[in-house]
């Protein structure tokens, strides 16, 4: 069976690619990845922080928590 990430990946390309893979994830685990986009490389996006962090719930903030510690899209 195909795997849908990867059809997507071969038929769509730019940031149409970019927003249909970001949609695809899991709420929680998306926010941590933006949080770490925020966060690394020079400077920090404060903007984006804030967005996340104070819309979320109590229960998001730790699901946040556990996505951003387990750090699969992380470089290290």
């Amino acid at each position: 069976m195909p795997d849908l990430k990867s059809d997507l990946k071969s038929e769509l390309s730019g940031n149409f690619c970019d927003l249909v893979l970001f949609l695809m994830m899991d709420y929680h685990y998306s926010l941590a990845k933006c949080c770490y986009k925020a966060i690394s490389g020079a400077g920090t996006n404060e903007s984006v922080l804030i967005e996340v962090l104070c819309t979320a719930t109590n229960e998001d903030i730790i699901k946040i928590k556990d996505s951003y510690l387990k750090g699969e899209y992380m470089p290290f």
